[in-house]
């Protein structure tokens, strides 16, 4: 079976999900860009901006967690999302060694962001 995926748009500014929800889906860039920010401390940390083609949300749909940063729209931007049992289809074909090196990696991710968090309080 096929999943569906579906197209969505937002607009400058425009929460597309955020730090401590259940990701239910992960998305591709088609237009626009997406920034990828944290608020600690009173002050917003931009981790990142996912351009045209990139793809973000898949932390929270590979190991299960709460989603860990907010993600906001830059512009007009159209996604396409991928539901999290799309990529679970996918993951259950995969080399079991390449998901445990996946995991191992996400695992490392948290626990720097949990370090930067602590720094950032200081800060």
């Amino acid at each position: 079976m096929n999943p569906v995926f579906s197209r969505k748009v937002f607009y400058d500014g425009q929460l597309i999900f955020k730090d401590g929800e259940r990701g239910e889906a992960m998305y591709l860039v088609q237009r626009g860009k997406v920034e990828i920010w944290r608020e600690r401390s009173g002050k917003r940390w931009i981790l990142g901006v996912i351009p045209v083609g990139g793809i973000f949300g898949e932390m929270a749909i590979f190991d299960g967690e709460p989603r860990m940063a907010n993600a906001t729209a830059v512009g007009e931007t159209v996604l396409v999302e991928i539901p999290a049992n799309a990529l679970r289809e996918i993951l259950k074909k995969t080399d079991p060694l390449l998901i445990r090196l996946i995991r191992i990696l996400l695992d490392n991710t948290r626990s720097l962001a949990s370090v930067v968090d602590e720094l950032s309080n200081k800060l």
